[in-house]
């Protein structure tokens, strides 16, 4: 009989954290391609690997709030006498209600601020079409769902042709020399937002993170 691998909850905490890093730094390389790129489409894949980032992170901010606790290789851990487990969970939104849970039952002072507000309503969102991670991940979920399938397309001699197509977003790169102007249409409107959400999420709760020094 195989015996059970018990783990400290802190150093679990510590590898979920770097694999978070690992993920958002390929996220880092790939937005600097999303808006020149031959293959723009390629926002999809970035959304998914920003938002397993994400979940990574938000399991390493929960792990290292629960007292080292010895946790079973399922990850299986206890909070306030019930258990959960974290290995199964992919909803952001549960996670991050586990993380405030903690931080507002076990800490005088908790460590986000009133940003937290914001960020949970645009991970409500989120889990409201892909709770368990699909979304970006599969073209068609487990629920018979066709993902976005739809392509960024540049435009063609000049901009102004392509504005009045329907579904249409201009997308500007300020930083660009000359500025550059892509027109985007047919895309699924919704990974334009995300894709600058998480982003901001993420830096967001690294900051928070008691291993927010690696990654400096």
């Amino acid at each position: 009989m195989t015996r059970k691998k018990d783990y400290n909850s802190i150093s679990i905490a510590k590898k979920f954290y770097i694999s978070s890093i690992n993920f958002f730094d390929a996220c880092k390389i790939l937005g600097d391609y999303v808006i020149g790129n031959t293959n723009p489409s390629i926002i999809y894949p970035l959304i998914y690997l920003e938002r397993h980032a994400l979940e990574l992170l938000l399991k390493s901010l929960i792990l290292s709030d629960i007292a080292r606790q010895k946790i079973s290789e399922k990850l299986e851990i206890n909070i306030n006498g019930s258990k959960f487990e974290l290995s199964r969970t992919h909803s952001l939104e549960i996670l991050l209600d586990k993380y405030c849970l903690l931080q507002t039952q076990y800490r005088l002072v908790p460590m986000f601020d009133e940003r937290i507000n914001k960020y949970k309503s645009v991970i409500k969102k989120y889990d409201e079409y892909d709770r368990t991670s699909e979304f970006y991940r599969y073209p068609l979920t487990k629920t018979g769902k066709f993902t976005p399938s739809q392509l960024w397309k540049d435009s063609s001699d000049s901009i102004l042709n392509e504005i009045g197509k329907n579904n249409g977003y201009l997308v500007f790169d300020f930083e660009a020399e000359p500025l550059y102007i892509k027109h985007v249409y047919n895309v699924d409107e919704k990974a334009l937002f995300f894709k600058d959400k998480f982003y901001e999420i993420i830096n967001y709760f690294m900051k928070l993170s008691p291993f927010s020094k690696l990654n400096q």
